[in-house]
């Protein structure tokens, strides 16, 4: 697989990747080790949630892409991790 987009019901830096289910999980994992460019998209809202099942971790992404209410230090943690953070413009 060549890239594989993913969404993830929250991504802190420190927890990881997370859902809420299980088999989202599983699915989500077999991704990231399938991929070779790996991108999360995840409203800024949840970078800083975590959720029961773990699927990863933020070195696992090669990109992530966020909106602009991001903070600074959450994207420079990204950044960090040897993450490409985009952030686009808040719709509305």
């Amino acid at each position: 697989m060549d890239v594989a987009i993913l969404g993830a019901c929250s991504a802190a830096i420190e927890e990881g990747l997370t859902s809420t289910n299980y088999d989202d999980a599983q699915v989500k994992a077999a991704c990231l080790g399938a991929a070779r460019r790996r991108v999360l998209v995840a409203t800024a809202d949840k970078l800083s949630r975590t959720s029961t099942f773990r699927f990863g971790s933020a070195a696992d992404l090669t990109h992530l892409v966020t909106t602009s209410a991001a903070s600074d230090e959450v994207i420079a943690a990204f950044r960090g991790a040897g993450v490409q953070v985009i952030v686009v413009n808040d719709a509305g």
